[in-house]
């Protein structure tokens, strides 16, 4: 493959994750679960089986996910980040 160009299809998809920038979405195309499942296995919902879960957690771990805190800040107006201003 040459340097700059992304591989087609699934192999994108496990590329991306191998890379760390693994998203819900691509995480629920690999698992073949919706967005929603996803998300809610994660944030350990008592909506999802716990067979889920446990697959869902355990895929996210082998795939190094880690939640976008600035799209979790954008989306529930939260940024967690405090400024600090010092004069010269």
């Amino acid at each position: 493959m040459e340097m700059g160009t992304k591989p087609p299809g699934r192999v994108n998809l496990i590329y991306g994750m191998i890379r760390g920038r693994t998203t819900l979405s691509e995480m629920s195309k690999a698992l073949n679960l919706s967005v929603s499942t996803v998300s809610k296995s994660l944030s350990d919902s008592q909506d999802i089986g716990v067979l889920t879960k446990k697959r869902v957690k355990e895929f996210a771990k082998k795939c190094h996910y880690k939640p976008n805190s600035f799209a979790s800040g954008l989306r529930n107006g939260h940024t967690k980040i405090i400024g600090l201003i010092i004069p010269n």
